[in-house]
């Protein structure tokens, strides 16, 4: 890693919930398998007792959450740019759900989880409650009943 490079850190903490560190493990282990240009890339990671870090490149436009709510004055996003995010997410996901084996279900696909580089290009984030799936388990396993996600977005269904 050179030093003329930026970064973004995400620390999570662990004493107060045995989830957090199942969230981050997961995070990593997600993260560590995949390569996509739509899907954030993990430069390295720190574990220690009570918390976690990961690097990630840093993404100079923020969070698309930022890009069009954001509390500044939000850049105008014309329509050539609306489309090259839009389908940089659908790549992203598609890879995901068809070209990972086992597939991939993010379960939070929202604004603030997606981060806009210096040229405006998606990357997916926060794979913490992405679940692998194994194609062999059985559609009656106690995990498929509870689907953690954001209010407002459920992930696709797998048969």
């Amino acid at each position: 890693m050179g030093l003329d490079k930026a970064f973004a850190a995400k620390k999570i903490g662990f004493a107060a919930s045995k989830g957090k560190n199942l969230s981050m493990a997961r995070e990593i282990q997600t993260l560590g398998k995949i390569r996509h240009r739509n899907l954030v890339k993990l430069k390295d990671f720190w574990l220690r007792k009570y918390y976690g870090i990961i690097l990630f490149s840093y993404m100079a436009n923020g969070s698309l959450d930022d890009v069009l709510h954001g509390k500044t004055p939000p850049l105008t996003l014309e329509w050539n740019v609306r489309n090259k995010i839009t389908v940089g997410i659908a790549h992203g996901l598609v890879y995901l759900h068809y070209d990972c084996d086992p597939p991939i279900l993010h379960r939070d696909i929202k604004p603030s989880n997606i981060l806009l580089d210096s040229d405006m290009e998606p990357h997916i984030v926060d794979f913490g409650i992405a679940k692998l799936l194994d194609q062999s388990s059985s559609a009656s396993d106690a995990s498929s009943i509870y689907v953690p996600s954001t209010i407002g977005y459920i992930a696709p269904c797998w048969n």
